[in-house]
């Protein structure tokens, strides 16, 4: 009974910390993709929130998140789009997406995991895209000026590492856009 109870011990001592050692890589990896993201992309939006250089955003991100697709719009359309379903989410085109619309009408993250909240492309009835995670890009006083998109494959779960990385990332990529107007409006004073 004294060797059960020992190796049963031993064996739960195991378990916690291979799950601490599982946690410290997951934590190292999201901290190194966010810092190779915030380099990538840092003084790309400050040059102007257009199509031009939202593309090289998107370019940036869905090579360093493992994702699906990402999509970047401006209040009223499609600025960038790349990744699954880039043959029908076109640049250029208006927002159709009411998951698009919602966070920018109200400012708050909208999550449709395709689940419990499902997901349903606008725009094409067989698009592969399964669930997405729309966060609000702001502005001058806290204004909504847009949305980054971040999406995955119907066939794959949003992790929730990816959901607290791509917040992050809005933040960053909100502050480049803050600064390039505040930069363009000292430009105009001077």
């Amino acid at each position: 009974m004294m060797v059960t109870n020992t190796v049963g011990a031993a064996l739960f001592m195991r378990i916690l910390l291979d799950k601490r050692a599982m946690f410290e890589k997951y934590t190292s990896a999201f901290s190194a993709t966010a810092l190779k993201v915030a380099a990538s992309t840092e003084g790309i939006l400050r040059q102007g929130f257009n199509e031009e250089n939202s593309m090289k955003v998107a370019q940036v991100l869905i090579q360093e998140l493992d994702i699906g697709a990402v999509a970047i719009t401006d209040r009223d359309k499609l600025l960038a789009f790349t990744g699954i379903g880039d043959d029908h989410h076109l640049p250029g085109k208006p927002i159709s997406s009411s998951y698009t619309q919602r966070a920018i009408e109200t400012g708050e993250v909208v999550y449709a995991d395709g689940n419990e909240v499902p997901y349903r492309c606008s725009i094409h009835p067989h698009c592969k895209l399964g669930s997405t995670l729309v966060i609000p890009l702001r502005g001058e006083n806290q204004r909504v000026i847009g949305t980054i998109k971040l999406y995955e494959a119907k066939n794959r779960l949003f992790s929730s590492i990816n959901r607290t990385l791509g917040e992050g990332i809005a933040q960053l990529l909100s502050a480049q856009i803050l600064a390039g107007q505040y930069e363009r409006q000292k430009a105009l004073l001077m």
